[in-house]
């Protein structure tokens, strides 16, 4: 599985960035992804946005 971490660098108040995230958050948004995958889920990705100011 790919692991792929985009962030955005637009800067005005409000524009969502992608989050900063603990590792156990990311393992855990991992696991359940994994768990998607096997019950045949292929295309769905899970993504954790924060609004930065």
């Amino acid at each position: 599985m790919e692991n792929r971490t985009d962030s955005y660098t637009e800067s005005a108040a409000g524009v969502p960035k992608a989050a900063e995230l603990t590792d156990a958050c990311v393992e855990k948004i991992q696991q359940f992804e994994r768990e998607l995958n096997k019950q045949g889920f292929w295309n769905i990705a899970l993504v954790a946005y924060q609004l930065k100011n």
